[in-house]
């Protein structure tokens, strides 16, 4: 076991990144820093990043080491990384309302970021799209996917989801609100979950919110035109909810939700639906 003390601040949200790009981690918090901690190997004293885990050796002692760090406007409070197919991407949301895309360079191997205005005000949660299955992807191709990213939707203190096409081209980031979902909460938005059961033809998004209400959303995607042309919202109302609800996961195959709440007298709830 070992313990880090890098923020300054509550850490709100820490994310591993896949293990095809070795041991890394990321944090972020209040302090409105973000992190990255990379698992390393020492050998004569000289330092190389693991990036494949079948590299070390039994004898090679390991030790974690911060290998990127950078301050932001506002407390970061959400962090997510894409999906690996995509590349090495993270996604932060902070509460000035802004999304911040910090992603590996293919030609140099150097971290750039970017950032857009979300919101009007703060960002509490945002979900990548799950990455579509492709027969033909293999791991060697995943180091050539340039810059291919998936959705992503943000949920804000504006009561508001936003769903973002997002494409990075000639070192700028280009960033297109496809929908917005508003009306279905009535407080702030607290987590949502893209379900891995989305396919080409809709998508499956869940929210939970300082209202007490989750909602399960059901978005049908028009490939051709490359916008949403229906949406059904579900209200989960056979189970009752004694105060805000928290935190939403998916299972694998999205066939299970895990909901969890937060009540001021810790007695707190966790359901799984199914």
């Amino acid at each position: 076991m070992k313990q880090y003390n890098k923020h300054q601040g509550p850490i709100w949200k820490i994310n591993w990144a896949h293990p095809h790009f070795g041991n890394i981690l990321a944090s972020c918090s209040y302090d409105k820093s973000v992190y990255y901690i990379i698992k390393i190997i020492k050998v004569n004293k000289q330092k190389k990043v693991a990036i494949h885990k079948e590299r070390q050796t039994q004898n090679q002692p390991k030790v974690w080491e911060t290998v990127w760090k950078r301050e932001y406007e506002g407390s970061i409070n959400y962090l997510q990384f894409s999906p690996y197919e995509c590349g090495f991407n993270l996604a932060c949301g902070s509460s000035a309302g802004k999304v911040y895309i910090i992603t590996l360079r293919q030609q140099d191997g150097q971290l750039q970021d970017f950032q857009f205005q979300a919101h009007e005000v703060g960002i509490n949660c945002l979900c990548w799209e799950p990455y579509k299955p492709d027969e033909n992807l293999t791991f060697d191709l995943v180091e050539r996917q340039i810059n291919n990213l998936t959705k992503l939707i943000t949920g804000s203190v504006d009561k508001s989801l936003k769903i973002w096409s997002l494409h990075i081209q000639n070192g700028q980031l280009q960033q297109n609100l496809i929908y917005e979902i508003k009306g279905i909460h009535g407080d702030w938005i607290r987590d949502i979950a893209w379900s891995p059961d989305s396919s080409n033809q809709y998508d499956i998004i869940a929210s939970c919110s300082e209202d007490s209400i989750v909602i399960i959303s059901k978005l049908q995607w028009d490939q051709n035109n490359r916008q949403y042309v229906n949406i059904e919202n579900r209200i989960i109302d056979f189970v009752k909810f004694d105060g805000p609800t928290w935190r939403l996961n998916w299972n694998f195959d999205g066939s299970m939700l895990s909901i969890s709440t937060a009540i001021q007298n810790n007695n707190n709830q966790l359901v799984v639906i199914q």
